[in-house]
């Protein structure tokens, strides 16, 4: 936890706001253990996630008033175009409870988008995936930025942050090592120390030379690299 500074957002600082303001900021957050109804089908849990953008008043969406029938006919069409841009539209009646991990994380990303948000902030979002749920999960958030948002994600796999991201920040146990592009995070040295785990010189510089080239196409760190921690921005 920050113990000093501040949060700025288009001028603005946003830092100590609760978060349903910030939302409505349009600085929209994700969490590592999705946070959904499970109880909910998909296209639901979409639905419910407009709140933020409801013109109609709670009583109003309880005895049913013009206002509240044409927001929720607006969100129900918002949601099914979010659920197939993300690829789920063939799961949206689903329970979430039924849904395996690769679409319960993008129902995450869809209940995000579904604020509006500018900046869609991503939480560790291809922990516990295999490489191909990985895989999909990398061309999902790089449809979202590619749609306007901006994504800014923590994220311990090097590969699946080099193919999103055009700014990296690597932290080492809590300290930057380094910030730039993928290129300028490949080819620095700190950063291949901290995915090796220790700077040893029986390594030698061959092995170094391979790490460097493949930083962009490794797998999930090992139990040694992951005190490295790395945040991707795509904007």
């Amino acid at each position: 936890m920050a113990i000093n500074g501040e949060v700025r957002f288009q001028g603005e600082v946003i830092s100590g706001l609760a978060p349903h303001i910030v939302a409505r900021k349009g600085v929209v957050r994700t969490f590592q253990e999705t946070t959904i109804f499970k109880g909910m089908t998909a296209r639901d849990s979409v639905i419910v996630a407009h709140h933020l953008r409801s013109r109609a008043s709670l009583a109003g969406f309880y005895v049913g008033t013009a206002s509240a029938r044409r927001d929720e006919e607006a969100f129900g069409r918002s949601a099914d175009e979010i659920l197939d841009f993300l690829g789920l539209a063939g799961v949206k009646h689903e329970l979430a409870s039924n849904l395996p991990q690769g679409n319960l994380r993008a129902l995450g990303i869809a209940i995000g988008l579904a604020a509006d948000p500018k900046v869609l902030l991503l939480d560790e979002p291809f922990a516990g995936m295999n490489v191909d749920e990985t895989n999909q999960a990398v061309e999902r958030v790089r449809a979202v930025r590619d749609r306007g948002v901006t994504c800014l994600l923590v994220e311990h796999d090097m590969a699946a942050v080099m193919k999103i991201s055009d700014r990296i920040v690597v932290i080492n146990f809590g300290v930057k090592i380094a910030e730039g592009t993928p290129a300028d995070i490949r080819a620095n040295d700190k950063v291949i120390e901290a995915y090796l785990g220790v700077e040893d010189e029986s390594i030698g510089c061959e092995k170094c030379r391979i790490v460097r080239d493949l930083l962009g196409a490794v797998p999930p760190l090992s139990a040694r690299g992951e005190r490295a921690g790395v945040r991707g921005l795509g904007d």
